[in-house]
């Protein structure tokens, strides 16, 4: 009981402080929250050194033909990104759609602007990545182009601020659903002619599927490929580059799968592999806009890290494939959890 009373006091007051903080971002102009990014970053990076060590590791592995001077630089200036990503998005939480669109600029590359004139109506899968500003691309997509699309988000631990960033975005016409147990609910949204958007860059454990991103294996949410290959949806690799102050431009890339659509491990990697390597184009061109900071590489390919295959169909979760035992984390949530750490 002591426990329960003292958890709920501690979410009460972490929901106080980012309400708070919330109200401070709406009233401070754009200007004066970019120099307060800068000293975070510089506190973050510099001083407290907040998972310096995890940036610059992968950044070395990344870019080794890079300097480490050069290399540092990428990793500050990415410090700098996400502390602006955060008021980014706390001014989108007071922003009607009529007032995102008269405050943000937000430029489709052609291939972009094709996917949004041909998909108003029909079904999609949307894969992107931490690059860029996710949130700021999802809530124009939103208000301004598609029918409530689909969002994945992953269930926060404070319940009072998850109901609320919930609430934030369903201002900008998105319907949330929750990461675990999300495929059916997709496949549902698929179904309804509808598009869904996935992020899908994050260490996915021993059950994820492992493709090369930066000159590394990596472990990659194996929901994105599941869902295609069960729905055959087109998917695609989308971001929302930053170019300027609330200026972006929309970039999208269609992923290309010529391959058998049964549900196996090697057809899984297959279209893993394909959005994978978009997001490392994309990630090279725009280094400083990358999360650096998380353990992407956190799980190393071993023997039993692979999901286990019978006569070639994977077994892994009842909702798609009969007889699955065990349901590996499908995809990652939309935003940076507000409530606990980076993994």
């Amino acid at each position: 009981m002591g426990n329960a009373v003292t958890r709920r006091q501690k979410h009460r007051l972490e929901y106080f402080v980012f309400r708070a903080f919330e109200t401070l971002v709406h009233f401070l102009p754009m200007a004066v929250l970019e120099i307060i990014a800068r000293i975070i970053a510089f506190l973050g990076f510099k001083i407290i050194k907040y998972r310096r060590d995890v940036a610059l590791e992968n950044l070395r592995y990344a870019f080794p033909e890079k300097s480490p001077k050069d290399r540092e630089k990428i990793a500050y200036r990415s410090y700098r990104h996400f502390a602006l990503l955060i008021f980014e998005f706390m001014k989108l939480s007071g922003w009607t759609a009529r007032e995102l669109a008269k405050h943000v600029a937000f430029t489709p590359d052609p291939q972009m602007h094709a996917f949004l004139e041909t998909h108003k109506n029909k079904s999609g899968i949307l894969v992107s990545a931490h690059l860029g500003n996710w949130e700021m691309a999802i809530a124009i997509l939103a208000s301004q182009y598609f029918e409530m699309p689909v969002v994945v988000q992953k269930r926060q631990q404070n319940r009072l601020i998850d109901e609320k960033t919930i609430a934030m975005r369903a201002r900008w016409g998105l319907k949330m659903i929750y990461s675990r147990g999300a495929i059916r609910k997709l496949r549902t949204a698929l179904n309804d002619q509808r598009v869904v958007a996935l992020l899908a860059d994050q260490d996915a454990g021993e059950s994820g599927s492992f493709v090369p991103f930066l000159n590394r294996l990596a472990s990659t949410p194996a929901g994105p490929a599941i869902l295609h290959l069960r729905s055959k949806a087109p998917i695609y690799f989308g971001s929302s580059i930053r170019t300027g102050r609330y200026q972006y431009k929309g970039v999208i890339i269609p992923i290309e799968y010529h391959g058998s659509y049964e549900l196996t491990n090697e057809n899984i990697d297959a279209v893993t592999a394909g959005f994978t390597r978009q997001l490392e184009t994309v990630v090279r061109k725009y280094p400083d806009q990358y999360l650096w900071m998380h353990k992407r590489w956190k799980t190393r390919l071993s023997e039993g890290g692979r999901r286990k295959e019978e006569g070639g169909r994977i077994k892994a979760c009842p909702e798609l494939v009969e007889g699955r035992k065990a349901c590996p984390e499908p995809v990652e949530g939309l935003a940076l959890s507000l409530s606990k750490g980076l993994p």
